[in-house]
Protein backbone atom coordinates (compact mmCIF):
# COMPACT_ATOMS: atom_id res chain seq x y z
CA UNK A 1 0.00 0.00 0.00
CA UNK A 2 2.83 2.43 0.78
CA UNK A 3 4.57 1.75 -2.52
CA UNK A 4 1.59 1.42 -4.83
CA UNK A 5 -1.87 2.47 -3.58
CA UNK A 6 -3.62 1.36 -6.79
CA UNK A 7 -7.43 1.74 -6.75
CA UNK A 8 -8.18 -1.99 -6.40
CA UNK A 9 -5.59 -2.38 -3.63
CA UNK A 10 -7.05 0.57 -1.74
CA UNK A 11 -10.50 -1.00 -2.03
CA UNK A 12 -9.29 -4.39 -0.77
CA UNK A 13 -7.34 -2.80 2.07
CA UNK A 14 -10.30 -0.75 3.26
CA UNK A 15 -12.66 -3.73 3.01
CA UNK A 16 -10.25 -5.88 5.00
CA UNK A 17 -10.16 -3.31 7.80
CA UNK A 18 -13.97 -3.29 7.90
CA UNK A 19 -13.96 -7.09 8.17
CA UNK A 20 -11.50 -6.88 11.04
CA UNK A 21 -13.81 -4.50 12.89
CA UNK A 22 -16.80 -6.82 12.29
CA UNK A 23 -14.86 -9.83 13.56
CA UNK A 24 -13.96 -8.04 16.78
CA UNK A 25 -17.50 -6.97 17.71
CA UNK A 26 -18.52 -10.29 19.34
CA UNK A 27 -15.31 -10.23 21.43
CA UNK A 28 -15.76 -6.69 22.72
CA UNK A 29 -16.08 -7.86 26.33
CA UNK A 30 -12.46 -9.05 26.48
CA UNK A 31 -10.88 -5.92 24.99
CA UNK A 32 -8.69 -3.67 27.13
CA UNK A 33 -8.30 0.09 26.85
CA UNK A 34 -5.10 -0.50 24.87
CA UNK A 35 -7.02 -2.75 22.48
CA UNK A 36 -9.64 -0.06 22.05
CA UNK A 37 -6.93 2.49 21.23
CA UNK A 38 -5.50 0.12 18.64
CA UNK A 39 -8.94 -0.24 17.08
CA UNK A 40 -9.28 3.53 17.00
CA UNK A 41 -5.99 3.74 15.09
CA UNK A 42 -7.19 1.11 12.62
CA UNK A 43 -10.42 3.05 12.14
CA UNK A 44 -8.47 6.24 11.48
CA UNK A 45 -6.44 4.48 8.78
CA UNK A 46 -9.60 2.96 7.29
CA UNK A 47 -11.14 6.41 7.02
CA UNK A 48 -7.99 7.73 5.35
CA UNK A 49 -8.19 4.87 2.85
CA UNK A 50 -11.89 5.61 2.45
CA UNK A 51 -11.22 9.21 1.47
CA UNK A 52 -8.82 7.96 -1.18
CA UNK A 53 -11.35 5.36 -2.31
CA UNK A 54 -13.99 8.07 -2.70
CA UNK A 55 -11.80 9.79 -5.29
CA UNK A 56 -11.17 6.52 -7.12
CA UNK A 57 -14.87 5.73 -7.51
CA UNK A 58 -15.51 9.26 -8.75
CA UNK A 59 -12.81 8.87 -11.38
CA UNK A 60 -14.30 5.53 -12.37
CA UNK A 61 -17.81 6.97 -12.62
CA UNK A 62 -16.56 9.93 -14.62
CA UNK A 63 -14.71 7.75 -17.11
CA UNK A 64 -17.84 5.67 -17.69
CA UNK A 65 -19.93 8.69 -18.74
CA UNK A 66 -20.80 9.06 -22.41
CA UNK A 67 -21.47 12.73 -23.20
CA UNK A 68 -22.32 14.61 -26.39
CA UNK A 69 -20.84 17.90 -25.19
CA UNK A 70 -18.92 19.33 -22.26
CA UNK A 71 -15.69 17.44 -23.00
CA UNK A 72 -13.58 20.32 -21.66
CA UNK A 73 -15.50 20.26 -18.38
CA UNK A 74 -15.07 16.50 -18.11
CA UNK A 75 -11.32 16.88 -18.59
CA UNK A 76 -11.17 19.70 -16.04
CA UNK A 77 -13.03 17.59 -13.49
CA UNK A 78 -10.81 14.59 -14.13
CA UNK A 79 -7.63 16.62 -13.59
CA UNK A 80 -8.99 18.07 -10.34
CA UNK A 81 -9.80 14.56 -9.08
CA UNK A 82 -6.36 13.28 -10.03
CA UNK A 83 -4.71 16.09 -8.04
CA UNK A 84 -6.92 15.29 -5.06
CA UNK A 85 -6.05 11.60 -5.33
CA UNK A 86 -2.35 12.38 -5.17
CA UNK A 87 -2.81 14.42 -1.98
CA UNK A 88 -4.94 11.78 -0.29
CA UNK A 89 -2.57 8.96 -1.27
CA UNK A 90 0.26 10.88 0.40
CA UNK A 91 -1.79 11.29 3.60
CA UNK A 92 -2.57 7.56 3.67
CA UNK A 93 1.11 6.76 3.19
CA UNK A 94 1.99 8.95 6.19
CA UNK A 95 -0.66 7.24 8.35
CA UNK A 96 0.62 3.79 7.40
CA UNK A 97 4.21 4.72 8.23
CA UNK A 98 3.14 5.99 11.66
CA UNK A 99 1.15 2.82 12.32
CA UNK A 100 3.77 0.31 11.12
CA UNK A 101 5.26 -0.10 14.61
CA UNK A 102 1.86 -1.19 15.94
CA UNK A 103 1.49 -4.18 13.59
CA UNK A 104 2.70 -6.70 16.22
CA UNK A 105 -0.08 -5.44 18.49
CA UNK A 106 -2.61 -6.30 15.77
CA UNK A 107 -1.32 -9.88 15.73
CA UNK A 108 -1.75 -10.13 19.52
CA UNK A 109 -5.24 -8.69 19.27
CA UNK A 110 -6.12 -11.26 16.57
CA UNK A 111 -5.05 -14.07 18.90
CA UNK A 112 -7.16 -12.67 21.73
CA UNK A 113 -10.23 -12.37 19.51
CA UNK A 114 -9.78 -15.91 18.17
CA UNK A 115 -9.57 -17.27 21.72
CA UNK A 116 -12.72 -15.39 22.67
CA UNK A 117 -14.60 -16.86 19.70
CA UNK A 118 -13.53 -20.41 20.58
CA UNK A 119 -14.18 -20.11 24.31
CA UNK A 120 -16.23 -23.20 25.16
CA UNK A 121 -17.89 -21.49 28.10
CA UNK A 122 -19.44 -18.93 25.75
CA UNK A 123 -20.28 -21.36 22.97
CA UNK A 124 -19.81 -20.78 19.27
CA UNK A 125 -21.02 -17.45 17.94
CA UNK A 126 -23.96 -17.84 15.54
CA UNK A 127 -22.89 -15.26 12.97
CA UNK A 128 -25.88 -15.99 10.75
CA UNK A 129 -28.24 -15.12 13.57
CA UNK A 130 -26.17 -12.10 14.51
CA UNK A 131 -26.23 -10.85 10.90
CA UNK A 132 -30.01 -11.23 10.68
CA UNK A 133 -30.41 -9.39 13.98
CA UNK A 134 -28.29 -6.55 12.57
CA UNK A 135 -30.45 -6.45 9.45
CA UNK A 136 -33.66 -6.43 11.50
CA UNK A 137 -32.30 -3.55 13.55
CA UNK A 138 -31.51 -1.63 10.35
CA UNK A 139 -35.02 -2.30 9.03
CA UNK A 140 -36.53 -0.70 12.12
CA UNK A 141 -33.98 2.13 12.25
CA UNK A 142 -34.63 3.20 8.64
CA UNK A 143 -38.34 2.23 8.53
CA UNK A 144 -37.75 -0.13 5.61
CA UNK A 145 -41.30 -1.45 5.80
CA UNK A 146 -42.32 1.71 3.96
CA UNK A 147 -41.11 3.52 0.87
CA UNK A 148 -40.44 6.75 2.71
CA UNK A 149 -38.18 9.45 1.32
CA UNK A 150 -34.63 8.74 2.47
CA UNK A 151 -32.29 11.62 3.04
CA UNK A 152 -28.91 11.19 1.32
CA UNK A 153 -27.21 10.75 4.70
CA UNK A 154 -29.70 8.07 5.77
CA UNK A 155 -29.26 6.16 2.53
CA UNK A 156 -25.48 6.27 2.91
CA UNK A 157 -25.71 5.12 6.55
CA UNK A 158 -27.97 2.23 5.51
CA UNK A 159 -25.30 1.08 3.09
CA UNK A 160 -22.70 1.06 5.87
CA UNK A 161 -25.01 -0.95 8.12
CA UNK A 162 -25.65 -3.50 5.37
CA UNK A 163 -21.90 -3.83 4.84
CA UNK A 164 -21.59 -4.84 8.49
CA UNK A 165 -24.40 -7.35 8.00
CA UNK A 166 -22.58 -8.93 5.05
CA UNK A 167 -19.21 -9.04 6.78
CA UNK A 168 -20.80 -10.65 9.85
CA UNK A 169 -22.52 -13.28 7.69
CA UNK A 170 -19.24 -14.03 5.92
CA UNK A 171 -17.78 -15.19 9.24
CA UNK A 172 -20.39 -17.91 9.59
CA UNK A 173 -19.30 -21.50 9.06
CA UNK A 174 -22.88 -22.76 8.91
CA UNK A 175 -24.70 -23.35 5.66
CA UNK A 176 -27.44 -21.04 4.52
CA UNK A 177 -25.70 -17.68 4.60
CA UNK A 178 -25.02 -17.38 0.86
CA UNK A 179 -28.44 -15.88 0.18
CA UNK A 180 -28.06 -13.43 3.05
CA UNK A 181 -24.68 -12.26 1.76
CA UNK A 182 -25.79 -11.88 -1.86
CA UNK A 183 -28.98 -10.02 -0.94
CA UNK A 184 -27.18 -7.62 1.38
CA UNK A 185 -24.71 -6.96 -1.42
CA UNK A 186 -27.61 -6.18 -3.80
CA UNK A 187 -28.60 -3.28 -1.59
CA UNK A 188 -24.99 -2.23 -1.11
CA UNK A 189 -24.37 -2.11 -4.84
CA UNK A 190 -27.61 -0.22 -5.60
CA UNK A 191 -26.87 2.44 -2.99
CA UNK A 192 -23.21 2.53 -4.04
CA UNK A 193 -24.11 3.36 -7.64
CA UNK A 194 -26.17 6.30 -6.43
CA UNK A 195 -23.55 7.41 -3.92
CA UNK A 196 -20.75 7.48 -6.51
CA UNK A 197 -22.75 9.69 -8.86
CA UNK A 198 -24.03 11.95 -6.07
CA UNK A 199 -20.49 12.53 -4.78
CA UNK A 200 -19.22 13.18 -8.29
CA UNK A 201 -22.02 15.72 -8.80
CA UNK A 202 -21.01 17.58 -5.64
CA UNK A 203 -17.38 17.63 -6.77
CA UNK A 204 -18.34 18.92 -10.22
CA UNK A 205 -20.31 21.79 -8.67
CA UNK A 206 -17.25 22.78 -6.63
CA UNK A 207 -14.73 22.47 -9.45
CA UNK A 208 -16.58 23.84 -12.47
CA UNK A 209 -17.19 27.54 -12.90
CA UNK A 210 -20.75 28.51 -13.83
CA UNK A 211 -21.85 24.94 -13.14
CA UNK A 212 -25.52 26.01 -13.21
CA UNK A 213 -25.29 26.01 -17.00
CA UNK A 214 -23.15 22.90 -17.24
CA UNK A 215 -24.52 20.06 -19.36
CA UNK A 216 -22.21 17.68 -17.47
CA UNK A 217 -23.67 18.66 -14.08
CA UNK A 218 -27.21 18.38 -15.46
CA UNK A 219 -26.48 14.88 -16.71
CA UNK A 220 -24.96 13.86 -13.36
CA UNK A 221 -27.97 15.18 -11.45
CA UNK A 222 -30.40 13.27 -13.64
CA UNK A 223 -28.45 10.04 -13.36
CA UNK A 224 -27.98 10.46 -9.62
CA UNK A 225 -31.70 11.09 -9.06
CA UNK A 226 -32.67 7.96 -10.98
CA UNK A 227 -30.15 5.84 -9.09
CA UNK A 228 -31.42 7.18 -5.75
CA UNK A 229 -34.99 6.12 -6.54
CA UNK A 230 -33.76 2.68 -7.62
CA UNK A 231 -31.62 2.32 -4.47
CA UNK A 232 -34.53 3.06 -2.14
CA UNK A 233 -36.78 0.63 -4.02
CA UNK A 234 -34.16 -2.13 -3.88
CA UNK A 235 -33.51 -1.51 -0.17
CA UNK A 236 -37.18 -1.81 0.72
CA UNK A 237 -37.98 -4.77 -1.54
CA UNK A 238 -34.96 -6.90 -0.63
CA UNK A 239 -35.29 -6.21 3.10
CA UNK A 240 -38.99 -7.12 3.15
CA UNK A 241 -38.20 -10.29 1.21
CA UNK A 242 -35.43 -11.33 3.60
CA UNK A 243 -37.21 -10.54 6.85
CA UNK A 244 -40.69 -11.86 6.11
CA UNK A 245 -41.51 -14.92 8.25
CA UNK A 246 -41.22 -18.26 6.51
CA UNK A 247 -44.56 -19.99 5.76
CA UNK A 248 -45.33 -22.86 8.15
CA UNK A 249 -44.51 -26.30 6.84
CA UNK A 250 -47.45 -28.62 6.25
CA UNK A 251 -47.46 -31.82 8.20
CA UNK A 252 -47.67 -35.13 6.29
CA UNK A 253 -51.18 -35.67 7.72
CA UNK A 254 -52.46 -32.34 6.42
CA UNK A 255 -50.96 -33.00 3.00
CA UNK A 256 -52.67 -36.41 2.82
CA UNK A 257 -55.93 -34.89 3.99
CA UNK A 258 -55.64 -32.26 1.30
CA UNK A 259 -55.26 -34.93 -1.36
CA UNK A 260 -58.35 -36.78 -0.09
CA UNK A 261 -60.43 -33.61 -0.08
CA UNK A 262 -59.31 -32.80 -3.61
CA UNK A 263 -60.35 -36.27 -4.81
CA UNK A 264 -63.68 -35.97 -3.02
CA UNK A 265 -64.39 -32.61 -4.65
Amino acid sequence: MRRNPAPEKVHQFRTTLRRIESAIVPAAAVLTSKDQKLLADLKRIRKSAGRLRDVDVQLEALSSLTIDRGFDQKKQLQQALERKRKRRAAKLETSLKEFSESLPKVARLAKKVAEAHSDNSQGEVDFNRLAMDQWSHAAVKYELDTKRNFSPDALHDLRLDLKRVRYTAEMATQNGNKTLISQAKRIQDAIGQWRDLATLTETAEKVLNNYQNSSLVSLLKNLSGAKQVAAVQTSVDVTNEMLQPAPPKKSPESVQLGHRNKKTS
